[in-house]
């Protein structure tokens, strides 16, 4: 408990300091997922049946009913029409921040093959969901294996940090212990297969009936939506309401249950009345997925529930909301040179698109998240993203931790000792390049790209308006706060050395996980025999 209570102020404080960079939904997901973790471990490793676990495991699948019902829910009620047409897989893999290889290759599949990826899409995230409150122990796993069926693929075709190992985790938490460790099996549940083969076959039917199928004369295969955005708003009424319901009452049997199976009662009731108001500030983020619902929420509630927003204890999610790039991946390109006539050449990135012929690259167990911003900033302007004119102005000024973030070995004409003069911005439209027989598994082109527009005019580092506009902001003209605590800040400026080597941040992080995984096992062991 101590320990979860430790990384849980970490990282905390480092999304509160991180800002901009630091404001993902799995950032938010961690946070809540980590509060959720200190209840949820014992005392210590000889208690981990403690009497305070059903309670938390409840919320737990409460937060992940949540978290996948939700991020299903937004992508039809945004009225996104790629979501609508069930088409929007190619443009995801095409316009996602970071895609892998294989989305390349994803991407030239047929489009029936994408619209039925789509369908199960909303299957598994809003479908599937409910039987995690099923009462067989069989339909929570279809559950569960929907949900991590769907993360792997996210996985493969894309980078998004922790994020899907966390939901998988999640996921798995959801189905009984004995997924993992030998339990004797109970007797006289015989039908219970029966019932979950009839319950997974009538949503077979319902599927096919929502999202009919049309077969035409030259066999191409077709798939729509059977239903109005009008009717799918009332069933996400409907549906919100008796979630809202389901996950209410199961926390309340779980506390019915804890109170009466164990004997102490004085700390039962405490963590249940702190459980049932965590379950209660979780819903005015949560009805957000539609309005009416949303509006009958209790007003003190909203007020409450804002009142700790800034400990991200419950958070509102809602994943791929809409699609963007539906006519091309946008994409920043930044661009430095001696003189304002050139040459320029490209200061490209680690791991986000640049060089058409150079293929995506796999970084899951990592987020770069200044390759991120990039992408979100290539979606608007720099006047949106302050933090782009400091970056262009570190470059300048050659300062070595923003060059170490960049792909220094692509530009071999400037390094931090020989910042360039100059540097502009440009944006350009990207798409995957078509397949070709001869080239289908290595292409030598990934992309092919066309310019739009130019971002902001090249810039030096003596130019009025940089300089102007960073002591606005507040990025230059302000005097340094001297640390308070002499010994901790020379501590963190030994992690910052150690992590700015070439393997010191992924090695250290590889142990990390290394050392997680064995504890895992030895947990699991240890109740095997216990």
């Amino acid at each position: 408990m101590t320990t979860m209570t430790v990384l849980w102020i970490s990282y905390l404080s480092l999304v509160n300091i991180g800002q901009t960079f630091m404001r993902f939904q799995w950032d938010q997901l961690l946070l809540e997922t980590g509060f959720l973790s200190i209840f949820v471990s014992p005392l210590s490793s000889s208690k981990w049946a403690g009497p305070r676990s059903i309670i938390a495991m409840e919320l737990v699948r409460w937060l992940m009913f949540r978290l996948m019902f939700a991020s299903g829910v937004v992508k039809l009620t945004s009225g996104c029409p790629l979501w609508w047409s069930l088409n929007a897989l190619p443009v995801h893999y095409e316009s996602q921040c970071l895609p892998t290889r294989p989305a390349w290759w994803l991407y030239q599949l047929p489009e029936c093959v994408h619209q039925f990826s789509v369908i199960m899409t909303f299957v598994i995230e809003i479908a599937l969901p409910f039987l995690f409150y099923a009462p067989f122990k069989q339909l929570r796993r279809i559950a569960a294996y929907g949900q991590v069926l769907l993360m792997l693929m996210i996985i493969i075709t894309g980078n998004y940090n922790f994020f899907n190992i966390l939901t998988i985790v999640l996921a798995l938490s959801v189905v009984d212990e004995e997924l993992f460790l030998p339990v004797k099996p109970l007797s006289g549940c015989n039908h219970v297969g029966l019932i979950s083969a009839v319950s997974v076959g009538s949503l077979g039917i319902i599927v096919h009936y929502l999202f009919p199928m049309t077969i035409s004369d030259d066999w191409s295969v077709q798939f729509e939506i059977g239903f109005s955005y009008s009717q799918f708003v009332d069933f996400v009424y409907y549906a919100t309401i008796a979630s809202i319901l389901l996950g209410g009452c199961s926390v309340v049997l779980a506390i019915w249950k804890q109170i009466f199976e164990y004997s102490s009662y004085g700390r039962n009731f405490i963590f249940s009345v702190f459980a049932m108001l965590l379950f209660l500030l979780s819903l005015p983020s949560y009805s957000t997925i539609n309005t009416e619902v949303h509006q009958s929420i209790w007003p003190e509630l909203h007020k409450l529930s804002d009142k700790v927003s800034s400990f991200n204890i419950v958070g509102s999610y809602g994943l791929f909301r809409r699609m963007t790039g539906a006519d091309g991946r946008p994409e920043l390109i930044l661009e430095g040179a001696d003189k304002l006539g050139g040459p320029w050449q490209e200061l490209e990135f680690k791991f986000k698109p640049g060089n058409v012929r150079k293929p995506n690259k796999f970084t899951a167990y990592l987020q770069p998240r200044l390759d991120w911003q990039m992408w979100f900033a290539a979606l608007s302007d720099y006047q949106h993203n302050p933090w782009l004119i400091s970056l262009v102005y570190r470059i300048l000024i050659g300062e070595k931790e923003v060059y170490r973030l960049m792909d220094m070995e692509s530009f071999s004409d400037f390094s931090p000792a020989k910042p360039p003069k100059y540097v502009r911005g440009r944006l350009y439209t990207y798409r995957y390049a078509p397949i070709r027989n001869d080239t289908i598994a290595f292409p030598d082109i990934w992309w092919e790209r066309e310019i739009v527009s130019e971002y902001f005019q090249p810039l030096s580092a003596d130019d009025g308006f940089l300089l102007a506009y960073l002591k606005r902001i507040q990025v230059i003209g302000n005097d340094d706060v001297p640390p308070r605590n002499i010994f901790l800040s020379g501590f963190l400026d030994l992690i910052w050395l150690y992590m700015q080597l070439e393997v010191g941040g992924v090695t250290l992080l590889m142990w990390g996980y290394f050392c997680v995984l064995l504890y895992i096992v030895y947990f699991c062991v240890s109740l095997t025999y216990r």
